[in-house]
Parts: structure tokens; sequence; C-alpha cells
């Protein structure tokens, strides 16, 4: 496999921080990939302080919710709407 190509950051500099970043996952009954998508996001070589995971589940009844409750993450819930998030984007 090719290694990807490494791009040098023009906006900051080696002493500056990097930016703050939110990372969304939206998930409905995903037990089965939750896991491994939350740990390679903590994995990540980036300031564990300059980053955030949230996890919008909506409403799935695998027990989902109670598998990221396990990380340290941030768990909002999507109640209302129960869609794919795809028609979402497409509504607004």
């Amino acid at each position: 496999m090719d290694e990807l190509p490494q791009f040098e950051n023009k906006t900051t500099s080696q002493s500056q921080c990097p930016p703050f970043v939110s990372v969304v996952i939206p998930v409905y009954n995903g037990s089965r990939t939750i896991v491994a998508c939350i740990e390679s996001l903590l994995g990540l070589d980036y300031p564990s302080d300059h980053y955030e995971i949230i996890v919008v589940d909506n409403n799935s009844t695998d027990g989902t919710d109670n598998i990221v409750r396990e990380y340290p993450v941030t768990l909002l819930y999507e109640r209302e709407i129960q869609t794919s998030y795809l028609d979402i984007v497409k509504l607004t």
C-alpha cells in the first residue's frame, strides 16, 4: 500500500496550538461498529484536549447507547426524527 502524502499546515506554526475539532458520529443500531469507530478516534495522533467526540444516537434498539456510555465521549439522542441522516441533510 502506498503511503499517504504528508501536507504541511501553512496556517499554524509549530509553536501554535492545533485547532479544536468536534467529531460528530451519527448512529442507529451501530452496536457492531461503534466500538471500532470510537476507539480509532480516541487513538488519533492529535492532542486529546483539542478535540471532542459527540455520538448522536437516533433511537437505537440494539444497546448502542450502553456501549457508547463506556467511553469518554458525549452522547446525545435524536428521538423526534426517525430517519436516515442523509434524509435530514436533504430536508435542510
